[in-house]
């Protein structure tokens, strides 16, 4: 009987190591996919500004990408405001 139940339990932390890689995999294609898309937002928004002023704006919201993102939207869909 405690048999059974050891394959049971490697088998549902095999399945879950798998869903959490799945996981991690999905995540990681997001992060990649909203930190380009805040870059290139950001550095074209902010051509008024010197180089080295846009170059830490655009870090700084590469790496808050997804606030960043909400951000842009509120100000340019919401609120209307252009770059």
């Amino acid at each position: 009987m405690d048999d059974d139940n050891y394959e049971f339990d490697e088998t549902s932390k095999k399945s879950s190591y798998t869903v959490f890689k799945v996981f991690i995999a999905l995540y990681t294609i997001f992060k990649l996919f909203s930190m380009i898309l805040a870059g290139y937002l950001s550095w074209n928004c902010g051509l008024e500004n010197l180089n080295p002023v846009r170059v830490f704006k655009t870090s700084f919201c590469v790496i808050f990408s997804e606030f960043y993102l909400v951000y842009f939207f509120v100000n340019s869909v919401v609120l209307g405001y252009k770059c």
